[in-house]
């Protein structure tokens, strides 16, 4: 995939405008390019269960990477990484993302920022080709499908936009873990502050029919960072030390048709997490 300059600069230059987190999260993520964008103390939070909405759209987004779409302009995003050890710290090289769906598919948005952008590994180009054996840069998406913890899976990515999922099935008993092929897709790219993901993932992969409004699905988003050392491993759920302890993931709620939800949003949505965890 191809670095959209245009569209870096264009992101860039919105972001001061759009956010008013001072001293959180996003606020440090509206920062220019010759900037620490991602930089920021944060008190350590609390192992809190995590919500965030899963906004309704009409017209889906073109899965190319880019995230200068209608949708992922106009909804908020949500941020509030933390690393996976013992201090669940809010890392410094935040991501922010944004979740929505239609009746057939949920689609996610998500933008990882990263003050040294040129160390960002991305080499493997094979489907299910173990992106930790190469060691690159990676984003991963994990849903328990039966809120139960028996039925996981697992969708991970590069900056390239490679596919790689598993799924676990132990509804019936120990039952087994497979590198199952699900039928959802990605876009990658590089851009001037990190690298960027779009995902649509039908329902039909996870098991499911279309949501009604209300109901939640246990689900995390997390990210490895090659270049590293610090805080290589990121997540929005607060887990305790294993991405696959699902217990501990978050709830993403399906929200109503007629919400109206926008960017302006953020300072709240992004506030909640903050303030509760202080």
């Amino acid at each position: 995939m191809h670095t959209n300059s245009n569209q870096d600069t264009r992101m860039t230059q919105s972001f001061p405008s759009q956010l008013q987190l001072i001293g959180f999260c996003l606020a440090y993520a509206a920062c220019c390019f010759d900037s620490p964008a991602q930089m920021g103390n944060f008190a350590d939070p609390h192992p809190v269960k995590r919500e965030l909405t899963v906004h309704w759209l009409e017209t889906p987004p073109k899965i190319d990477g880019d995230l200068s779409d209608e949708v992922w302009q106009r909804l908020p995003r949500v941020t509030g990484m933390v690393d996976i050890t013992f201090r669940h710290a809010y890392v410094v090289d935040q991501t922010l993302f944004t979740v929505a769906y239609d009746r057939e598919n949920m689609y996610i948005g998500v933008d990882c920022r990263d003050r040294t952008p040129e160390k960002i590994k991305a080499t493997v180009t094979e489907r299910d080709y173990p992106f930790w054996a190469a060691r690159d840069d990676t984003l991963e998406l994990f849903f328990d499908i039966d809120n139960t913890g028996k039925k996981l899976i697992q969708i991970v990515t590069n900056p390239l936009g490679t596919e790689w999922d598993w799924r676990k099935d132990q509804s019936a008993g120990r039952g087994s873990k497979t590198r199952w092929n699900g039928t959802w897709r990605v876009g990658a790219q590089r851009t001037a502050t990190g690298w960027t993901a779009e995902f649509a993932i039908p329902f039909a992969d996870m098991e499911m029919g279309t949501p009604a409004t209300g109901d939640r699905l246990k689900s995390n988003l997390a990210r490895y960072r090659r270049s590293s050392a610090a805080d290589p491993f990121s997540s929005w759920a607060v887990v305790q030390t294993s991405f696959h302890a699902s217990k501990y993931y978050g709830d993403w709620i399906f929200g109503s048709p007629g919400e109206t939800a926008g960017r302006e949003d953020e300072t709240a949505v992004n506030e909640e997490f903050v303030l509760s965890e202080q």
